[in-house]
């Protein structure tokens, strides 16, 4: 988040959970809670919510298959987006 950000309510950082994706889909569903309020005088740095992918390996490691990030939304309420991975 930018410089002008601020946390007024919540953490900024922590583990969610840990999801599987259905045989024949590439969707993984993430119903985590994200609860954090933040004050700003500026839009600049907008907050993102960061995920990092993991999957396990031949030889049953955990290794990195995926990055992505998506701006949080302006608003509270439930909300279905798409996080293209890299």
């Amino acid at each position: 988040m930018g410089p002008d950000w601020k946390i007024k309510r919540g953490v900024d950082s922590g583990l969610s959970q840990i999801g599987y994706k259905a045989n024949g889909s590439h969707d993984i569903v993430l119903n985590f809670p994200i609860d954090v309020t933040f004050k700003s005088t500026n839009p600049f740095g907008w907050p993102r919510l960061v995920l990092s992918v993991y999957g396990v390996d031949a030889l049953g490691r955990d290794v990195v298959r995926g990055y992505g990030s998506i701006h949080l939304p302006a608003r509270a309420g439930s909300y279905n987006r798409s996080v293209p991975l890299f």
